[in-house]
């Protein structure tokens, strides 16, 4: 296939669906209505995709997380509705007539992260219309809670994330993120530095300050994981020695910051909030082998 044949996300717009696109499949998952995706072209741009209920038999089977493919005659609609992930005026929807072709190609990015500054976050100039890309070392964690929410268990935890110019940010995660977070925590007590990515977190206003969580669709975790972000961030010389110094400083208890049932997600109607544990310090200041 001609290089010249195809387009790229940049150039969709509901004047123009006579597109071909190669793309990468970042994200996916599956509602009781549609199966959605989060798409990514070789020069790392996004756009949402669609395929209603009706037509996700057609191809569920051509369509997996890491795939790449080239999409053909599918339609266009205005990026509008109350759950926007992806910043672009478009998404794509998939139509009986659409085409799907997987390939091995790809001269592009893995994930395309896009990572926003604390300081931006912290300082509200960024709002909740969109996801964001964020990564920080855990400078603090809280137990996770469980608890019932209209007769379904709950999960969530607290904890906060020190950037590469030593800015904290106030986190919260829930129910598998958050099992995810306080698994590893368990687990790796006396292994280091924690450094977290979340792709396609949501910031929300918790009593006025800012608060990255997961959302409840699209959201990706990685814990420590082997990715050239996170092995970037370990060897920089502000990683280590600025969030040993944020402990320091800040002391070694510190409080959770929100209730459960907080958050635009995960409304609980009738839940009485109650307060986790104080936090667990992930990194023991008194050991001579603390690496990160």
């Amino acid at each position: 296939m001609s290089q010249d044949a195809l387009n790229f996300i940049h150039e969709i717009n509901t004047q123009n669906d006579c597109l071909k696109i190669k793309v990468r499949i970042v994200r996916i998952w599956k509602q009781s209505f549609s199966l959605d995706m989060i798409l990514m072209d070789e020069k790392g741009k996004k756009i949402q995709g669609t395929i209603k209920a009706k037509l996700i038999h057609n191809f569920e089977r051509f369509l997996a997380e890491g795939s790449i493919v080239v999409l053909s005659n599918f339609g266009v609609a205005e990026n509008s509705g109350n759950y926007c992930i992806i910043n672009h005026p478009c998404k794509l929807n998939f139509y009986h007539t659409t085409t799907v072709k997987k390939i091995e190609v790809f001269d592009g990015p893995v994930y395309g992260f896009g990572f926003v500054k604390f300081h931006d976050i912290n300082n509200k100039k960024i709002g909740d219309e969109f996801a964001i890309d964020v990564i920080g070392g855990v400078v603090s964690c809280g137990n996770m809670d469980v608890y019932d929410r209209n007769g379904k268990e709950g999960k969530m935890i607290n904890f906060e994330m020190q950037d590469l110019e030593g800015k904290v940010v106030n986190c919260t995660l829930w129910d598998n993120f958050a099992q995810e977070l306080s698994t590893f925590v368990n687990a790796n007590k006396n292994d280091g530095c924690v450094i977290i990515i979340i792709q396609f977190a949501r910031v929300r206003l918790w009593k006025g300050v800012p608060t990255i969580q997961n959302g409840l669709f699209g959201s990706k975790l990685f814990i420590n994981d082997n990715l050239k972000d996170i092995i970037d961030f370990k060897k920089s010389p502000g990683d280590r020695g600025s969030i040993l110094s944020a402990l320091e400083t800040q002391g070694l208890n510190r409080s959770p910051l929100l209730p459960h049932g907080f958050a635009l997600e995960l409304p609980s109607p009738g839940h009485n909030p109650k307060r986790v544990s104080p936090g667990e310090i992930l990194i023991d200041l008194n050991s001579s082998d603390t690496t990160c």
